[in-house]
């Protein structure tokens, strides 16, 4: 635990000391599913906002929350409208899912808390081999995701249309 707490302060300073805003991240909370490649459900026990629309979990005494990927977009997988659904999107959805499953995630909040579908934005960490990762990079780094800022969450934009422009010169997830 102690060595956690080492790595989430180094992270944060390193990310404070390349120009960014202070970093500040929630957490950890367990991943309750992960609906499609940008978009998990996390258990609280608190809410971060004032939203009558999000679940409580009577079994857990917990809320179950919709968590957004800031600045990315992944293709559809789950859409109502089965025509939106394409075999990529099922693809990087099937890998945020073996990324997060039975995972702890960190949250980090930017200016718009709420999207206009009543889901929590957030950058999403995690712990692989004792280090934080936000997913939201690594997504676009792989090609799993592209760049879709929607202002005023665009704290990491200018990182991340590099790691999409990375991605397509590599030929790497959708630019293939």
């Amino acid at each position: 635990m102690r060595l956690r707490l080492v790595y989430i302060f180094f992270i944060i300073f390193l990310l404070t000391s390349c120009g960014n805003d202070e970093v500040v991240l929630h957490g950890p909370y367990p991943v309750e599913h992960v609906r499609d490649g940008d978009t998990v459900e996390v258990m609280m026990e608190e809410l971060p906002i004032d939203d009558d629309d999000i679940s409580f979990d009577m079994q857990s005494g917990m809320y179950v929350i919709p968590i957004r990927m800031i600045g990315i977009n992944c293709e559809e997988s789950v859409c109502e409208d089965e025509s939106r659904n394409t075999e990529f999107g099922k693809y990087a959805s099937d890998n945020t899912k073996s990324i997060l499953k039975d995972e702890y995630v960190y949250l980090e909040y930017d200016e718009d808390m709420l999207d206009k579908y009543g889901r929590l934005l957030a950058y999403v960490y995690y712990e692989r081999d004792d280090e934080i990762v936000m997913i939201n990079a690594e997504l676009l780094e792989t090609g799993m995701a592209e760049v879709m800022l929607i202002l005023p969450n665009d704290k990491y934009g200018k990182r991340f249309n590099e790691l999409e422009e990375e991605a397509i010169n590599k030929d790497l997830g959708m630019w293939r």
